[in-house]
């Protein structure tokens, strides 16, 4: 049984798109892979009740899944971190409907992609942060990063952290594909972050950063994930996708 949490180095890093990516491509193996998203907030209602965008993407990018208290337990509707959209809706983390969710989860498949919320310091309740559901469930960690601006320091930071809690790290990806990117900004310094970031991707930089992360911090570096176009769950757009994902889905089962 392989089980592994997919962390990031911050909101918006494209944790989702990956889990996705990842659980498709094993898929096309013939490999029995879940997903799961214990927690999750700004969800929004539907006539299937309150639910979260990122198991809707789930579902588009992988068919029907399982039922929503098993895939995603916990979901708040203000979009906030977990801890503080709880407090402000009047509930609290049942930690022991998490742990049925994920048992059950670990039962029905042979590899569960666990996905967190933001980065390994959100805090899930009170000083109950993503961090200590890793230790708690004993899952080793995927580092979902941006290849551009700032990645070193961030990336760095979420391992050096996970090391110093005993948390294992299977690697880190830097990846460009994000179903959820915010629209452009305007301004001199927003153009000045794209602009580094398409660099990294189109001219060799994300290589050297990569190189940098794991000499600082001893993590291995499992691979890009290219940009997916305005809909990367589209046909086209999610086959080109998951033959680049295919490298980093063999790196991380060989490393878990």
């Amino acid at each position: 049984m392989v089980r592994v949490l997919i962390t990031g180095t911050d909101t918006g890093v494209g944790k989702t798109v990956v889990t996705a990516l990842l659980a498709a491509c094993l898929r096309r193996r013939g490999v029995n892979a879940g997903v799961m998203k214990p927690v999750s907030s700004g969800c929004v209602q539907t006539d299937r009740g309150l639910v979260s965008p990122d198991a809707m993407l789930f579902e588009r990018a992988l068919g029907p899944l399982d039922p929503p208290e098993l895939v995603n337990p916990v979901r708040y509707r203000a979009p906030l971190a977990p801890s503080v959209a709880a407090r402000k809706e009047g509930r609290a983390l049942d930690l022991p409907a998490l742990d049925a969710a994920f048992e059950e989860m670990s039962r029905r498949y042979d590899v569960l992609l666990v996905e967190g919320v933001g980065g390994l310091l959100v805090p899930l309740e009170g000083r109950f942060t993503v961090a200590d559901l890793a230790l708690r469930w004993k899952l080793p960690l995927l580092v979902v990063a941006r290849p551009g601006l700032g990645t070193i320091n961030h990336t760095a930071l979420t391992v050096l952290h996970a090391r110093a809690r005993d948390i294992p790290v299977a690697g880190f990806v830097f990846n460009s594909c994000r179903c959820d990117a915010p629209p452009p900004r305007q301004g001199v310094r927003d153009a000045r972050e794209r602009s580094v970031e398409q660099a990294a991707e189109g001219e060799g930089l994300s290589a050297d950063n990569a190189a940098c992360i794991g000499e600082l911090c001893e993590a291995p570096f499992l691979g890009s994930i290219p940009r997916g176009g305005a809909d990367p769950v589209a046909p086209d757009s999610w086959d080109r996708l998951l033959a680049a994902v295919a490298p980093i889905a063999d790196a991380l089962i060989s490393r878990i």
